[in-house]
C-alpha cells in the first residue's frame, strides 16, 4: 500500500513539474511593423499581465489546452494604441506563437455620449424601391423609467422622431466605461429587446472586428431572431455636415445579419458629439442622415456656430452640405 502511494504522488507530481505535459503561449507587439517593448500583454481567462520586453516578446509558460484571448495596451505620446486577438488554440504540449499589431485605439464612450437632455437633428434621406423621402428626424435622450440596480443610473431611452408624422422610436441604450450598449427597441406598443445586449465595448483598435451575437426578443409574442454584428474600426476622418466641420471623426462600419437577412451600417463619430452623418442599408431600404444640430452635455464650445434648436424653435438658415 505504501508503495502504491509512493507511486501515485510521483506520478502527479511529475505531470505537474514535467513542462512538455503544459503549453506555452509567445507573444509578439509590433506598432507599424516595428517592435514594441512595455507593451502589457493581458490573457484571459487568468486574467494575467505580461510586458513585452525590448523585442516585444513575451511569454505565457505553462498553460492549460484551450481557447485565450490575447490583449496588448501601451500609452506612447498619449494616444493609446491596442492589439486584440479573441481566440488563440494554446496546445497540451509545445509553443504557439501569437501576433500583436498594435493601432491607434478609441474609448467609444467619448464617440457615443448619452445624457439626459442630449439632442441632435438630422436631415434624413430614405430610399425605398418606389420613393424617395426627405425629412427631418430628431432624437432626444431621456431617463429611463424602469432603470434596474444592475443598469444604474446610466441607463437611456433615445426618443427618435419625424416632425409631421406620429411615428416614434424608443432606443434603450447606456453609454458608460463599459462602453456602448443597445438593450431594446420600442415602436408603438412592441419592444424587441436583445439577450445579451449589443455592447461595442469601450477600448476598440483600429482595423480590429468585433464580433457581437445576440437574440431578439419580441414583446408581440412573434418567434425569436437571431443577429450577428461585425464592427470594425476603420479610420478616421474630417467630416463636413450641416452642423460645421468635425475632426477626426471615427468611421465605424458594421455588417449585420437578422436570420440570414444582411444589412450594413457605417457611421461618423465625432468625439463628445456622436454620429455626424451615418449611412444604413436593410433589404428594400436605405437612409442617408446628416447633423444639423446638436447639444450634447460632453460637448465643449465651438469656435464657429452651431445653431441648437429646440422642437417649436423658429428654424434658422443652415449652411448648404
Amino acid at each position: 500500500m505504501r508503495l502504491s502511494t509512493a507511486l501515485v504522488i510521483t506520478a502527479v507530481v511529475g505531470l505537474i513539474c514535467n513542462p512538455a505535459l503544459a503549453g506555452d503561449l509567445r507573444c509578439h507587439v509590433t506598432k507599424d511593423g516595428a517592435n514594441v517593448a512595455g507593451a502589457d500583454v493581458t490573457l484571459t481567462p487568468g486574467g494575467t499581465t505580461l510586458t513585452a520586453v525590448a523585442r516585444g516578446a513575451c511569454v505565457f509558460t505553462g498553460l492549460a489546452a484551450g481557447k485565450y484571448r490575447v490583449e496588448a495596451q501601451k500609452t506612447i505620446g498619449e494616444i493609446l494604441y491596442m492589439a486584440i486577438v479573441d481566440e488563440v488554440i494554446v496546445p497540451a504540449t509545445g509553443e504557439v506563437e501569437a501576433n500583436l499589431p498594435m493601432g491607434q485605439a478609441i474609448r467609444i464612450s467619448d464617440y457615443l455620449p448619452v445624457e439626459v437632455g442630449d439632442y441632435w437633428q438630422y436631415h434624413d434621406t430614405l430610399r425605398t424601391a418606389t420613393a424617395v423621402i426627405s425629412r427631418t428626424r430628431r432624437e432626444r435622450a431621456t431617463r429611463a423609467t424602469h432603470t434596474t440596480i444592475l443598469l444604474g443610473d446610466r441607463l437611456r431611452v433615445i426618443e427618435v422622431t419625424w416632425p409631421g408624422t406620429s411615428d416614434m422610436i424608443r432606443n434603450l441604450v447606456k453609454s458608460s466605461s463599459d462602453g456602448y450598449a443597445m438593450y431594446g427597441e420600442g415602436r408603438g406598443t412592441e419592444l424587441l429587446s436583445y439577450n445579451p445586449p449589443l455592447l461595442l465595448p469601450n477600448l476598440l483598435p483600429m482595423g480590429y472586428t468585433l464580433v457581437i451575437e445576440s437574440t431578439i426578443k419580441h414583446s408581440n409574442g412573434a418567434p425569436d431572431q437571431q443577429v450577428k454584428m461585425e464592427c470594425t474600426v476603420v479610420g478616421f476622418a474630417d467630416v463636413t455636415v450641416p452642423a460645421g466641420t468635425f475632426e477626426d471623426c471615427v468611421r465605424l462600419e458594421c455588417k449585420q445579419k437578422v436570420d440570414g437577412q444582411r444589412g450594413k451600417m457605417i457611421w461618423w463619430l465625432a468625439k463628445d458629439v456622436g454620429r455626424v452623418r451615418a449611412l444604413e442599408r436593410k433589404p428594400g431600404w436605405a437612409s442617408r442622415r446628416t447633423l444639423e444640430e446638436y447639444k450634447t452635455a460632453a460637448s465643449k464650445p465651438a469656435s464657429s456656430p452651431r445653431p441648437i434648436i429646440w422642437p417649436g424653435w423658429k428654424r434658422p438658415l443652415l449652411p448648404t452640405p
